[in-house]
């Protein structure tokens, strides 16, 4: 099985952290047009965005297997038999990836998820994944907190690690997903619960960017 795997450099570090499975080969590109020349088995995309012209280069490699990095949009919001997974910054380093497919493509996605020596975790068609909806509302929360004087951020950040075990702190997060990433799954999430509404100064900070 040759795989083809679209990441900037940061990405491609974090994805090759745990090496990988014999018998398998790996190609990584840079943009979605080298795909024509991969001549690939399966194609994964961590940069994606919803750029019609790269959704047309990627929906053009079907009936092979294509992966995306979509955490804020469903499937129901992508072209038919796109798997998405969880890329974020942080979620790409664990040893579980969060996934969604069909019923009839979870063997093949288990295998594909296995070559870079992780489980795929199949989850359910929802925007944010299971972890990542999780951290995007923890760190709405430390940006609610901050908004009312509660604590600055870095006592934010010391008390979620120490008193959580937490990996980062909300903002230390915040900053390695982007808070327009952040912000962008929150809206999405506020049109299922008003609850995930995000906080002003989140909303701040992606103005700022």
């Amino acid at each position: 099985m040759h795989i083809a795997v679209i990441a900037d450099e940061a990405q491609k570090t974090a994805w090759s952290a745990r090496g990988f499975r014999e018998g398998y080969s790996i190609s990584w590109l840079s943009e979605p047009i080298e795909t024509t020349d991969a001549e690939a088995d399966v194609y994964i995309d961590l940069l994606f965005n919803n750029d019609p012209q790269r959704l047309a280069l990627l929906t053009a490699l079907l009936p092979k297997t294509v992966i995306v990095n979509s955490v804020t949009q469903t499937g129901a919001d992508l072209p038919e038999n796109f798997i998405r997974l969880n890329g974020w910054p942080g979620f790409l380093q664990s040893e579980k990836t969060e996934c969604c497919c069909s019923p009839l493509q979870e063997e093949k996605l288990k295998e594909i998820i296995s070559v870079f020596n992780r489980t795929a975790c199949l989850v359910p068609d929802q925007p944010g994944f299971i972890t990542a909806r999780v951290v995007a509302m923890i760190i709405n929360e430390a940006f609610w907190a901050l908004d009312e004087g509660v604590s600055t951020r870095p006592e934010i950040d010391i008390a979620m690690k120490t008193g959580t075990n937490y990996p980062f702190g909300p903002f230390e997060w915040c900053g390695m997903i982007g808070p327009e990433h952040v912000a962008g799954l929150l809206k999405r999430l506020t049109e299922i619960n008003k609850r995930y509404q995000p906080a002003p100064g989140l909303i701040h900070e992606t103005e700022n960017l």
